[in-house]
């Protein structure tokens, strides 16, 4: 009877919760089954979610990247590597699937359920992992990837895009300015093992940022912020930087007489 509930449960939670056009639900329960409930059902070790977690955690990998390389595109190897490992850690997966509460539909032995080892971090992590992988194998990878990236999405806004706040420029000034951001260094200032970098931000050759920083990346990202933060655009939000009205050039003092000859010839 008991069997059949967690069948119920999971089939209502993957159809009904996450709208899942789901062909196999079988390899849905198995990405609910701790090793411990296995071993008391003296079941093959495969049985349980393990290797369904190994497969899930090389496709949320993968889901992860594609979706960072696609919103900082000007990102370097080393922000998106950050980014990857925060998104992908055992504490932001924990909590993803204590977000979900994963925990309800967990077949665990007895000792894990006394314990309420449902409630661990890493073991909803590892529910989470496995059940992205039970959705790869029976829906294939772009089904799997798209429920990684809207599942993650409230941990795609939080401090990543403070790591990248040039990546957000550079797509801003294109769209408004059409024309890339230009960073100058001013000037460096302490002793060599600890330098200070002050940074220029430059459209069309005038200042729009400051920035300061002890690598000049830190410093390009710093003006790039305070940058962002004169056109409205706050971390974390969904908010765009303001479409701020182009400046008309300066025209020189005979500027009228030049419009008319050019008119003239």
């Amino acid at each position: 009877m008991a069997e059949l509930d967690h069948a119920g449960k999971v089939r209502e939670f993957i159809r009904g919760e996450l709208k899942l056009k789901a062909r196999h639900m079988s390899v849905y329960e198995q990405a609910f089954t701790h090793r411990s409930w296995v071993h008391e059902q003296n079941l093959e070790t495969h049985m349980s979610n393990e290797r369904l977690e190994f497969l899930g955690d090389v496709v949320l990998g993968l889901g992860i990247t594609e979706s960072l390389l696609t919103r900082y595109s000007t990102a370097d190897e080393g922000d998106l590597s950050k980014m990857k490992a925060q998104l992908g850690s055992r504490a932001t997966l924990g909590e993803v699937g204590r977000r979900m509460d994963l925990g309800r539909f967990l077949r665990m032995g007895r000792g894990e359920e006394h314990a309420r080892s449902q409630n661990l971090a890493s073991l909803l992590g590892n529910a989470f992992e496995a059940l992205t992988g039970a959705i790869f194998l029976d829906l294939g990878y772009e089904v799997a990837a798209r429920f990684v990236v809207t599942t993650l999405e409230p941990e795609f806004g939080r401090d990543l895009v403070a790591l990248d706040y040039k990546s957000v420029l550079q797509e801003f000034a294109q769209r408004r300015f059409r024309t890339p951001p230009h960073y100058q260094v001013m000037r460096t200032v302490g002793p060599e093992h600890r330098k200070t970098f002050e940074v220029l931000m430059k459209l069309n050759g005038r200042v729009y940022g400051r920035g300061r920083g002890h690598t000049k990346k830190d410093a390009e990202q710093d003006a790039a912020r305070h940058t962002l933060q004169r056109f409205g655009y706050q971390a974390g939000s969904n908010s765009q930087p303001e479409a701020a009205p182009l400046e008309e050039p300066k025209r020189p003092w005979f500027w009228p007489f030049a419009k008319r000859k050019e008119r003239l010839i």
